[in-house]
């Protein structure tokens, strides 16, 4: 039978935060080790950057995920609810001893569907062989396969935060940012009906192969683009609070995490409490917006 649902604010957190390197995705999942309500973390990293959170005082407990199937154990120990009598069980009792892990992190999804695309392509995960590069057309059923793997796979990790879970914890996902497709078509192309890039192409989203970043936002309640901030007005920074006393001085720029959909670029926040955007975003920011400060410890 069906579970009915009666309390949405037990929602645990699910986020798909995107953005160039270096515009602070890893540090931003790794605050949630900082934070009493979602600590301690587990962060699988696949193409991702945890020497990011040297100088953080608490730290994601830090796994490599180097093939496609080292998900498998990792994935059924946490949907099982954690128990120690399962070999990751084993592994992590030391590390966090009969503590239970509130939050999964997985660094680097981009990389993550970059494996499944050398598999589908018949390709070894962790080598591009290079001879194979280049000459072929590709078939368009790769395509569906890589939505159909993707989605999967992205369904089953952020359904680990789902309230009908058992064992729900919080998931954040980061992805590398896609350019748009930028339209080259002559004035004569378009007259004579050439097709340019679809509207969906034309904006910045998460780095996905084909159409599987459209089931991986879906899958999220908070898509979050990250882009760096080099000025505020005067204004702004009064309204923002962003001025900080660091010696006297002034950061050269502000990581910023834009939850609102543009003509541009992909977002959302489907808690509607985000207010747009989020100033040098950490994972207790976040919570607090949405619960509250009230169940925000100090």
């Amino acid at each position: 039978m069906a579970k009915i649902i009666t309390d949405l604010s037990a929602s645990k957190l699910r986020i798909l935060v995107y953005g160039n390197a270096g515009t602070g995705k890893t540090r931003f999942a790794g605050s949630a080790a900082l934070f009493e309500p979602t600590a301690p973390a587990l962060m699988l990293t696949i193409g991702g950057n945890p020497i990011s959170l040297q100088d953080y005082p608490q730290k994601p407990v830090v796994i490599e995920i180097e093939s496609l199937r080292d998900f498998n154990d990792v994935y059924d120990w946490l949907y099982q609810g954690q128990p120690v009598s399962h070999p990751y069980g084993q592994v992590m009792q030391p590390l966090v001893g009969a503590q239970k892990f509130l939050t999964l992190i997985i660094d680097g999804a981009t990389e993550v569907n970059n494996k499944v695309w050398r598999v589908i392509m018949g390709r070894s995960e962790s080598d591009p062989d290079f001879a194979k590069i280049g000459g072929t057309e590709i078939d368009p059923r790769k395509f569906q396969d890589n939505l159909a793997t993707m989605a999967y796979w992205g369904s089953l990790f952020f359904e680990l935060a789902a309230m009908h879970n058992k064992h729900p914890l919080n998931v954040i996902v980061t992805a590398l940012e896609r350019e748009p497709a930028i339209d080259f078509r002559s004035a004569k192309a378009r007259a004579e009906g050439a097709d340019g890039p679809t509207q969906r192409a034309q904006k910045f989203r998460p780095a996905f192969i084909g159409q599987a970043g459209g089931s991986m936002e879906s899958y999220a309640y908070i898509t979050g683009r990250m882009v760096p901030v080099v000025e505020f007005d005067p204004v702004q920074q009064r309204k923002l609070g962003v001025r900080k006393q660091l010696g006297g001085l002034v950061p050269d720029a502000w990581n910023v995490m834009v939850t609102v959909q543009s003509d541009e670029w992909i977002a959302k926040d489907q808690y509607g409490k985000l207010g747009g955007f989020v100033v040098d975003p950490t994972v207790a920011k976040i919570w607090e917006r949405i619960y509250g400060r009230e169940n925000t410890p100090l």
